[in-house]
């Protein structure tokens, strides 16, 4: 098949500024791809050797967003000795980037790379090992999440997963978590976040997800950390709470979804490290869809916040089953307990990021379990530039919501 490279506006265009191709064979040292500012590829037919592909990343000395899909260069088998690189290219151009490929693939190219003027990187990693050791990118992944232009550090962040999944999402933005109210925002807020990093391993054994999650959690910048919202209990057990939450002295308000909220409250009922209590300056604790029988297991850890002179100040309880002397009971310790009965909540769920695509990807594409192409390009128009067009989210809206919780319920 000849390269649609060369055949593409017979091989001139020199005011090309952006170019998405799916799968398709490229030249690497086609001329249009010089003045390039935006470069999309999914799935080409042949993957670029590393010399042919650093060479080309060179020459394009305009990029300022790359997207790759399964298109850059594979590591070296598994089991082969990879060297240090000797050959590092750095590109000041490039602010936003989202590679998606083998974990072994995406710790090999990103280790070629310096990009010091990020301002969005997401990363997406299929893990293939079964203890999922192949996902050395982190190191590579947060040196290009600390964001040294930025004026704000990372702020806000998103943990959530499933036992086959890691996603952590997170902005400089003060509080941008607290905006993702339901799977359509979590989708637009998606695209202003600094950072996103997904991890999946359909072979993981027991734990490996906890251990990947605590290996991200320390890499990245998370010291000016203020809002937090937990979405799965085995993704935060008790020792990631006590491990990480000293170095979180700034976080204000956590959002803990369904179970979540249970291995919180074990973990600050703890004794009280020397240097002092967990999360100092936390005020607010919302909590969704945790079903409370009685208040015995979140009434002790309310008053040992208090006894330490932490005491919270605001408990949220949104779509959570609990009685009227429950409310009354946390208000003789809390100065405001709210109570939301959000039935959609209850129906909708909660999803991941990841799954929300998967699921809007079969509805558009009749529930089938073709790729995401089509769903991509959906939101991709609506959400481009990062600001949300009332017009196209209300026909977003109109034409997904009525599927939102036959696709969903599978996740309660």
């Amino acid at each position: 098949m000849r390269s649609l490279m060369f055949c593409l506006f017979d091989g001139a265009a020199p005011r090309l500024s952006s170019l998405k191709l799916d799968q398709c064979e490229i030249s690497w040292a086609s001329p249009l791809l010089k003045s390039l500012r935006t470069l999309e590829l999914k799935t080409i037919y042949r993957r670029p050797s590393l010399e042919v592909w650093l060479d080309a990343m060179v020459q394009i000395t305009q990029l300022e967003s790359l997207v790759a899909d399964s298109a850059t260069p594979k590591a070296p088998p598994l089991g082969t000795t990879v060297s240090e690189p000797t050959h590092v290219i750095t590109r000041p151009s490039l602010t936003q980037f989202h590679l998606v490929a083998s974990a072994r693939d995406c710790a090999f190219a990103l280790s070629h790379l310096e990009l010091p003027l990020l301002k969005k990187v997401r990363l997406d990693a299929k893990s293939e090992d079964s203890e999922g050791d192949d996902v050395a990118v982190i190191p590579s992944f947060s040196r290009n999440a600390y964001g040294f232009q930025d004026i704000e550090p990372l702020q806000s962040m998103i943990v959530s997963g499933e036992p086959s999944l890691i996603e952590v999402i997170a902005w400089t933005a003060r509080d941008a978590d607290i905006v993702v109210e339901d799977p359509l925002d979590l989708w637009g807020m998606a695209h202003s976040a600094r950072v996103i990093f997904t991890a999946t391993g359909s072979d993981w054994m027991v734990g490996t997800d906890t251990e990947i999650l605590d290996e991200t959690l320390v890499a990245l910048p998370l010291n000016s950390l203020k809002t937090l919202t937990a979405q799965n209990s085995f993704m935060l057990p008790e020792r990631i709470w006590l491990s990480h939450a000293p170095r979180w002295p700034l976080l204000e308000r956590l959002r803990l979804l369904d179970a979540a909220a249970v291995l919180f409250v074990k973990a600050l009922l703890k004794d009280k490290p020397p240097e002092g209590p967990l999360l100092p300056v936390l005020t607010k604790v919302d909590l969704f869809g945790t079903k409370f029988k009685d208040v015995s297991s979140l009434q002790p850890m309310l008053s040992v916040r208090m006894a330490q002179g932490v005491p919270l100040e605001a408990i949220d309880l949104c779509a959570c089953t609990v009685t009227d002397d429950a409310i009354r009971l946390l208000g003789e310790i809390v100065h405001d307990v709210q109570e939301v009965d959000d039935g959609d909540w209850r129906e909708i769920g909660w999803p991941t990021l990841t799954e929300w695509s998967r699921d809007i990807a079969r509805f558009l594409n009749g529930d089938s379990n073709d790729s995401d192409e089509d769903e991509e390009d959906y939101f991709d128009d609506m959400y481009s530039d990062g600001d949300i067009d009332d017009e196209d989210e209300e026909e977003g809206l109109d034409e997904l919501q009525g599927v939102l919780i036959s696709t969903q319920v599978r996740n309660i």
